[in-house]
């Protein structure tokens, strides 16, 4: 007997009330039971080995909706009332995103320790997961009875050993012959074979040039649950020839579903190099209602090289980014969600961290509610620069009404708000309407170049209590009315949360430049009405900007401004070496 199919008469039985409290109904559990027992890595010995290889498929696939009840008998012991609680429990789980689900079944159910936990859902926290069941276990030392009660309210009396040990032995074999064709075509395609069946039905026709094959990251066999579906890649490949792509010369990569998105990856192996196409859409959708977006080698965004490719989509429903990233088998993945500053410090950073992954492939949520900072990297070692995933389902970032000024004029300039408004959400990852935004200070300034440059230097508190501070400049030429010029953002710092913004300087050293003419430097400033500011430059030499309300600026053409004071206290001038923002 295949000693997979030997594992399953063993272990199935152990696993699948685990499995049911991950997935919410038996017919999923008993999917996830059979791909992690069939899967391609070895299942660690014992019942917990089992469970990490139970919870490592979990994590990398879409199974289940968490809230369903299977029919038929559960066990004799149950009330009405128990079956009742439980439906209610499957709810309250359904809530949780999938790695507090996981967390809040090992620690619960399976009484694992947390440390042990994080090993195996890294980040993980299941004492913090249970408090987000306490409306329905409001004693977590409750929760081993109400899970087991749940488990035993799933009928699997429809499932016996020689069931799993068929399923499991079937899902080995198609992974292998999908494997071993991959090795063999490629193998054929390097020493330049052609290969034909035995017997051919007629003269053999000239043989053509081998097709290109698709190497580093997407060779090999096709990764994800689809790719145990034999009828899915003409129904990809029709997609794609629909989108006005060469739909018969793309296969498939990866395609599965992540929590509630499916996400699909193909690709085609040119003489130009390689050529992806992802699609996206809800979770279960048929390649017809999927969207397509088409990368390129080189292209910036999808990264599509043969290192690695990634896409993000935007979840605005759950405020978060469900990221897949697929790389090699083996390959290390880091993943940064954006600049983050700490709420003690005001201190920022990208800071990445390892991820985990199932055959070359990353699947996470990133906690934001925009893509736009989100980074990846391959390859072991620090990260020098992140790579920058494909972003689909974006919102369009809207910064909203914008507010009067509490220094300089009253009134703000739109363009200029939203170019500040727009740096800190690009690089923190979260949309407007998740920060809580003060105009520090607006005016305009008449730059020797004939420029008319409109400022707006904001704070945003970030989720969490941190500030960041940055000016946003929109130029435009007085005498001319073909639009603005130059658009952008200067100065990005950040500072702990509680700091007092009625109070609060600001200074930033900023560039515009000029189609017609030279670029120019200006540092703007940003204080409360009635303060005095005294900046200092590297040299030494000092200047006492003209503030109107609070806000003015001057030139630095010559010796960089590094600091100001108004008296009390001593800041930093930011500029472009020390812009958090651009971290």
């Amino acid at each position: 007997m295949d000693t997979r199919a030997a594992l399953a008469r063993e272990r199935w039985r152990q696993v699948l009330p685990t499995a049911v409290l991950l997935t919410g109904d038996v017919g999923s559990a008993w999917r996830l039971v059979v791909a992690a027992l069939a899967g391609a890595r070895p299942v660690p010995p014992g019942h917990d080995g089992a469970v990490v290889a139970v919870v490592r498929t979990f994590r990398r696939r879409r199974v289940g909706d968490g809230a369903t009840l299977s029919a038929g008998a559960p066990v004799w012991w149950l009330t009405e009332d128990d079956l009742a609680a439980a439906g209610r429990l499957a709810d309250a789980l359904a809530g949780l995103t999938r790695d507090e689900r996981a967390a809040v079944v090992l620690r619960f159910a399976e009484d694992w320790p947390p440390a042990r936990i994080r090993d195996l859902v890294p980040g993980a926290d299941p004492d913090t997961a249970a408090r987000r069941l306490v409306g329905e276990v409001p004693d977590p030392t409750r929760l081993p009875e109400r899970l087991a009660s749940l488990a035993a309210a799933h009928d699997a009396s429809a499932f016996d050993d020689d069931a799993a040990a068929d399923a499991v032995g079937v899902a080995v074999t198609r992974r292998r012959r999908r494997a071993g064709l991959a090795v063999v075509v490629a193998a054929a395609a390097v020493a330049g074979a052609v290969l034909v069946p035995d017997h051919l039905p007629g003269p053999v026709p000239a043989s053509a040039p081998s097709a290109p094959v698709l190497a580093g990251a997407y060779a090999g066999a096709p990764r994800g649950e689809l790719a145990d579906d034999p009828g899915v890649l003409p129904d990809l490949q029709r997609r794609l020839d629909a989108a006005g792509l060469p739909g018969s010369g793309y296969r498939l990569v990866y395609g599965g579903d992540v929590d509630g998105t499916r996400v699909v990856l193909m690709g085609r192996a040119a003489d130009g190099g390689t050529q992806l196409a992802w699609l996206t859409g809800a979770a279960g959708s048929g390649p017809g209602q999927l969207t397509v977006t088409p990368t390129a080698e080189g292209d910036p965004t999808g990264a599509a090289d043969d290192l690695a490719a990634a896409v993000a989509v935007t979840d605005p429903d759950r405020g978060r980014v469900e990221l897949v990233v697929v790389a090699a088998e083996g390959t290390e993945v880091q993943v940064s969600p954006g600049v983050d500053v700490d709420p003690a410090l005001g201190s920022g950073a990208r800071d990445y961290r390892e991820v985990p992954t199932e055959d070359g492939v990353a699947v996470l949520a990133v906690d934001r509610s925009s893509a736009a900072g989100v980074r990846y990297a391959v390859g072991p070692g620090a990260p020098t620069d992140g790579r920058v995933p494909l972003v689909v389902d974006a919102v369009a970032p809207d910064p909203g009404s914008v507010p009067t000024s509490r220094s300089g004029t009253e009134q703000v300039a739109a363009t200029a708000y939203a170019a500040a408004v727009d740096a800190v959400s690009a690089a923190t990852s979260w949309a407007p309407a998740d920060l809580a935004i003060t105009v520090l200070g607006a005016g305009s300034a008449r730059m020797p170049t004939g420029q008319v440059v409109e400022t707006a230097t904001v704070a945003a508190v970030l989720p969490g209590g941190a500030v960041v501070t940055t000016t946003g400049t929109a130029a435009y030429h007085h005498a001319t009315s073909g639009g603005y010029t130059a658009v952008a953002s200067c100065g990005g710092a950040g500072h702990p949360a509680g700091t007092d913004l009625a109070r609060l300087v600001v200074a930033t050293d900023c560039v515009v430049t000029d189609p017609d003419g030279p670029a120019f430097r200006f540092v703007v400033v940003a204080a409360p009405p009635g303060a005095e500011v005294t900046l200092t430059a590297a040299d030494g030499s000092t200047v006492v900007p003209d503030l109107a309300a609070g806000w003015g600026w001057v030139s630095a053409s010559g010796a960089a401004v590094v600091s100001g004071t108004d008296g009390t206290t001593t800041f930093a001038v930011v500029g472009s070496a020390d812009d958090v923002l651009r971290a």
